[in-house]
């Protein structure tokens, strides 16, 4: 590994904690590692810049993601044209060698388990419905949003990943794994996909389903002796509802205006991906979100500015914490109203 310039303030070990948290944070960071990370980000100023400087660098990569085989014999050589600036240079190895590392450790812990181990199913006990809205990370990185009331059992067996919703509304994030697809199952309809991403809403017998990323299938009813079941492809922009009352109807999946999908996931916890946003304006999108509200109450504080990636709207304490140890903002509380004013 190279040794750091001497011209730069950041210790190379901080730009490599850095870059693995720039792949964690990129995958969707759980309860516990949100923790650490922002223990780790308000600790040192210079963490904060190494974060955003292998942030970018790790962006860099998404022109390399995207290209497929289908788009051309040969990749594009300006996907990996050396960039402008030596300081994004100087990230890309850190972020790579990283990104092997976990490669190998991934492998590795694979290739050590028991088959017993690797293919016995995981059922798990319904939670208790979503008081809040809240977002959980799977075991194979899939993500799923609840929405407020929403309910969930989730079920993994060798073939098959497997979710009930119980009740309410949710929006999955679908770790891409072609042979082990992800079923969705809510009132008799089962929503199966590989690596995608839809929302899937249960109101009384009604069902629900909004393609945000990819493709689904979608089934609904029970197939007779020797009959399959009908299904539909539903593709990202459109939508298809279910219901106990159209059943002798054949679904259609029907395009939503980009305006009306907006609309209809207002409710999704957002990832805040910002650079030296002015406290209001993040304040502003933690309320949209929250039942506690933030009020901003001095000039001070107004003019306070974050740099924020990955975080979520949904974590009003641990945002309220940064603040106070990273910014030095201060927090009064009452009911559910937090007071934000600048340090004397």
């Amino acid at each position: 590994m190279n040794p750091a310039r001497q011209d730069s303030p950041i210790p190379e070990a901080a730009d490599v904690t850095a870059a693995g948290w720039v792949m964690r944070v990129d995958r969707g960071l759980t309860a516990s590692e949100q923790d650490d990370y922002l223990r780790w980000i308000s600790g040192d100023p210079l963490n904060r810049e190494a974060f955003a400087r292998q942030m970018a660098a790790w962006r860099r990569l998404d022109a390399v993601a995207a290209w497929m085989p289908e788009h051309g014999a040969e990749a594009n050589p300006d996907l990996l044209a050396p960039p402008r600036r030596r300081r994004i240079a100087r990230a890309f190895p850190l972020v790579l060698a990283c990104a092997a590392a976990l490669a190998v450790g991934l492998f590795i812990a694979r290739q050590g388990r028991t088959p017993a181990a690797a293919d016995a199913p995981r059922p798990s006990q319904p939670p208790p419905a979503a008081a809040d809205f809240q977002l959980r990370t799977l075991p194979d990185g899939s993500v799923i949003e609840l929405n407020r009331g929403a309910e969930v059992a989730v079920a993994y067996s060798p073939g098959e990943r497997d979710v009930t919703l119980l009740r309410g509304e949710a929006h999955f994030t679908v770790a891409k794994n072609a042979a082990r697809p992800f079923v969705v199952r809510a009132a008799g309809v089962a929503v199966r996909a590989v690596g995608t991403a839809f929302d899937v809403r249960l109101s009384g017998g009604a069902v629900d389903v909004l393609v945000t990323e990819g493709r689904v299938r979608v089934t609904s009813g029970q197939a007779g002796p020797g009959r399959a079941i009908p299904g539909i492809a539903v593709g990202a922009g459109e939508r298809a509802s279910f219901s106990a009352a159209s059943a002798s109807r054949p679904a259609i999946a029907a395009p939503v205006p980009p305006g009306q999908i907006d609309t209809y996931l207002a409710w999704r916890v957002e990832r805040l991906d910002c650079t030296g946003r002015p406290l209001p304006e993040i304040v502003e999108r933690f309320n949209r979100h929250n039942r506690i509200q933030m009020k901003v109450a001095d000039p001070r504080a107004a003019a306070t500015r974050l740099d924020l990636l990955g975080f979520r709207t949904s974590d009003v304490e641990a945002f309220v914490d940064l603040l106070q140890s990273g910014y030095g903002v201060r927090a009064a509380r009452s009911g559910d109203t937090i007071l934000l004013s600048g340090s004397r």
